[in-house]
């Protein structure tokens, strides 16, 4: 069977998330969004780089984990929407949906107030609605 989103190579999960040229242009889109373009694109490798450079609870690691969740989550919808309707999104327009419901979810998030919070604010464009001060 054919990958669904680009047509050109058997279809596995390898290929899906990270050699499907598709896939490829969405991660490195996201990549950029976080600043981490030196992540590897290999389920094994991302998987361990992200329990490595990732571990903490600082927002950048937690923007960086719901990046990841939505990526995954986005590409596989397309790929199931592909394989059994006529529906197909362009790579930028499911980029943007993946942004957007990245957004929401910040938004939603409890904080600390501090200066990578307020840098992520800029980054993203967004104002979280649960800040709290430090005392």
């Amino acid at each position: 069977m054919r990958c669904a989103l680009c047509n050109s190579c058997m279809d596995s999960h390898a290929h899906l998330f990270f050699q499907c040229t598709y896939a490829e242009r969405i991660w490195s889109a996201l990549k950029r969004k976080i600043l981490a373009t030196d992540l590897p694109l290999d389920w094994g490798d991302l998987v361990n780089a992200m329990v490595t450079r990732f571990k903490n609870r600082n927002i950048r690691s937690i923007v960086s984990k719901i990046v990841l969740g939505a990526g995954v989550y986005y590409i596989w919808q397309e790929r199931n929407k592909r394989q059994f309707t006529t529906d197909k999104r362009p790579a930028e327009t499911l980029l943007e949906v993946i942004l957007e419901s990245v957004k929401l979810r910040l938004m939603s998030i409890r904080v600390l107030n501090s200066t990578q919070v307020n840098n992520v604010t800029k980054e993203w464009d967004i104002k979280f609605k649960n800040v709290q001060h430090s005392r």
